[in-house]
């Protein structure tokens, strides 16, 4: 992983960076989970490009659309989401780094339909004076399962 000829602080600094970005990726999974819109907008480059494939197959640009397709789009349309990241794999390179984690998700809708799901997420990040910031993210299901969620929603009562 590091170069038996780097520095310390560079060590330190590759550790670092790796631990923001893996945080994001967590970030912004809370910030879904708890619909939080400023805290989702917060994680992203102002220019940003979030790529959403099938079966929803949408790209939105910038914060607004971005903003715009969250509360719509995931937000407003779910009785319940909980998104769960895990499987991190980041790569830096200098002030850009790409990463890749794996997504579980369950939904279901205002009208009862269900969405349980397996998916990847590929990343573009860049580093910003205010931290790591996605540039590019695209979320491509791998699985998905619409059978119906029987169970008793609480996540807006408890969040």
């Amino acid at each position: 992983m590091n170069a038996p000829s780097e520095t310390l602080e560079a060590r330190i600094q590759t550790l670092e960076d790796r631990t923001e970005i893996h945080e994001m990726t967590s970030r912004f999974a809370d910030a879904a989970n708890r619909v939080d819109a400023d805290a989702v907008i917060s994680l992203w480059a102002e220019n940003a490009i979030w790529q959403i494939g099938p079966p929803i197959d949408k790209m939105f640009k910038c914060h607004d659309e971005i903003r715009g397709a969250f509360l719509g789009l995931l937000c407003n349309a779910w009785e319940f989401l909980i998104q769960m990241p895990l499987a991190h794999v980041i790569k830096i390179d200098g002030d850009k780094a790409t990463a890749r984690s794996f997504v579980n998700e369950i939904a279901r809708a205002k009208d009862e339909t269900a969405n349980f799901n397996l998916a990847v997420y590929e990343d573009d990040l860049i580093r910003t004076a205010a931290g790591w910031r996605f540039v590019k993210r695209n979320y491509k299901v791998l699985y998905l399962d619409t059978s119906p969620l029987t169970g008793t929603a609480y996540q807006r009562a408890v969040l």
